[in-house]
């Protein structure tokens, strides 16, 4: 994992006035393309099909867009959104009983693929797959239809 999101963990769980900090930053960044492009290029960890679709104006405009309109009403309801994830859940993976499907990228370097395979092994009946080659953002932007085709073409009734 980045030391950067090993970081924001970190803080989510001590310190999410600090988080709180990072987002506004990122807020105020997402009207300066070539600044976020420079920053996220300037990690050498970055695996090359997320460089290449950073490289990609149409996929980065996109992607601040998207951020502008998450943080449109400010910064609270993601900071949360992270401390979420930090803290304990209040349930464990083993008591999902719903179908579950993970894409991951084996590239991924937020969100390391241990991981993914931990969280596929510990869910029951979860239908993973891993993706050779791709990165955090790479994984979206090539394979979305494929996800949503799997989300949809699968028998998702509870018993």
């Amino acid at each position: 994992m980045l030391p950067s999101v090993r970081l924001l963990f970190r803080l989510a769980r001590h310190a999410p006035w600090a988080v709180n900090l990072m987002m506004q930053n990122m807020a105020r960044s997402t009207n300066k393309p070539e600044r976020v492009r420079k920053q996220a290029l300037s990690n050498r960890r970055l695996p090359a099909a997320d460089v290449a679709v950073l490289e990609n104006d149409e996929f980065l405009n996109t992607l601040l867009a998207s951020t502008r309109e998450a943080f449109r009403t400010g910064t609270r309801g993601a900071t949360w959104d992270f401390v979420l994830c930090a803290r304990p859940w209040g349930f464990r993976l083993e008591e999902i009983q719903v179908p579950t499907y993970l894409w991951h990228g084996e590239a991924d370097v937020n969100a390391p693929v241990t991981m993914g395979h931990a969280i596929a092994r510990a869910i029951p009946n979860c239908q993973a797959t891993f993706v050779p080659g791709e990165g955090h953002l790479s994984l979206a932007r090539k394979h979305m239809d494929e996800i949503f085709r799997s989300f949809f073409s699968k028998d998702t009734s509870i018993s």
